[in-house]
């Protein structure tokens, strides 16, 4: 919101929570936000760059934090192998489709933390 604020793009707050909002929608909203910020770019005058500058702060902030950000410190906190996120994706991908392979790692995360607390509780 602060960037597109300095872009110039009036009410700049509100499209600030709603890039809040469609970030839970995985691929499919940070897009959808992209082409309403190109849209309200075009409601304003001025040069082709002026025009984009919205769409194009927005891609260029939630590329760097979809693509190095957020598994930089998800990485480091949540320990998972790759194997089976390989396998939890083939797993629910065959179950439920599309809409599995979107919810294969979180899945996983919320199976890995049951399995991990049925365990600490167990005495060997």
């Amino acid at each position: 919101g602060v960037l597109l604020a300095l872009v110039g793009l009036p009410n700049a707050w509100f499209w600030g929570a709603l890039a809040g909002v469609l970030n839970f929608v995985p691929y499919v909203g940070p897009l959808l936000l992209t082409l309403l910020l190109l849209g309200a770019g075009l409601l304003q005058e001025g040069t082709l760059l002026e025009i984009i500058s919205p769409a194009l702060v927005f891609f260029a902030v939630n590329f760097l934090e979809a693509n190095f950000v957020t598994p930089t410190v998800l990485g480091r906190s949540l320990l998972i192998e790759p194997f089976f996120v390989f396998l939890s994706l083939g797993f629910w991908l065959w179950l439920w489709g599309p809409v599995g392979a979107l919810m294969a790692v979180p899945l996983l995360l919320v199976i890995q933390a049951v399995v991990s607390h049925m365990l600490s509780s167990v005495d060997f």
